[in-house]
């Protein structure tokens, strides 16, 4: 078992920026929180073979989905199917998400770059 304090897992540093990785062991998934910085976005990339789902925990953002932006907000859950490209944008105020990918592949592709 492992009991994570949210404010902990959530805490921004002095850019405003936090990702950490709660569970990246050798089973199935990987899973972690993202803070990303206020008014900032992630690079535009997609998993090969990985499906990633993320849960909006507080906050409001847009996540952009081959093309498409979705303005998410809590409690909104948004499935990524792999080869999908994809990226997080957050607004002004703060925004925290839950990330699960699956199958645990190192398995990203920027946009740009050709799939194995």
């Amino acid at each position: 078992m492992l009991h994570l304090n949210g404010n902990e897992i959530f805490a921004a540093d002095k850019e405003g920026f936090r990702r950490q990785i709660i569970d990246e062991g050798e089973g199935p998934i990987r899973s972690y929180s993202y803070s990303p910085p206020r008014n900032d976005e992630c690079v535009y990339h997609c998993h090969s073979e990985s499906t990633e789902i993320f849960q909006v925990v507080e906050g409001e953002g847009t996540i952009v989905v081959e093309g498409e932006e979705l303005h998410v907000s809590a409690p909104d859950v948004i499935v990524v199917e792999p080869g999908e490209f994809h990226l997080v944008r957050s607004g002004p105020d703060p925004f925290h998400l839950l990330a699960v990918v699956s199958p645990n592949l190192d398995d990203v592709v920027l946009d740009g770059e050709a799939s194995d």
